[in-house]
């Protein structure tokens, strides 16, 4: 939740990708797999924004609905 977190702070900060993958090799984060961060890591994390805010992608339609999981970055709708 923590790595989250300050993805979307850079995010929201209007920060590029690559920019956030400097961040946070520069700040001696790591991925689960104990490497350094890649873009398409914060690119995975930037494209999923809405499940990190609490929702969840249900039916075949796709529609947005809020998930029963605990939201980790505020919620901007």
């Amino acid at each position: 939740a923590e790595i989250v977190r300050f993805i979307f702070e850079r995010k929201r900060a209007g920060k590029t990708m690559m920019g956030t993958v400097d961040s946070l090799n520069d700040a001696g984060y790591k991925t689960r797999g104990g490497k350094k961060f890649l873009i398409s890591s914060v690119q995975s994390v930037w494209n999923n924004e809405k499940f990190y805010e609490g929702w969840y992608k249900y039916g075949k339609d796709g529609d947005w609905v809020r998930g029963q999981h605990e939201a980790i970055i505020e919620d901007r709708e």
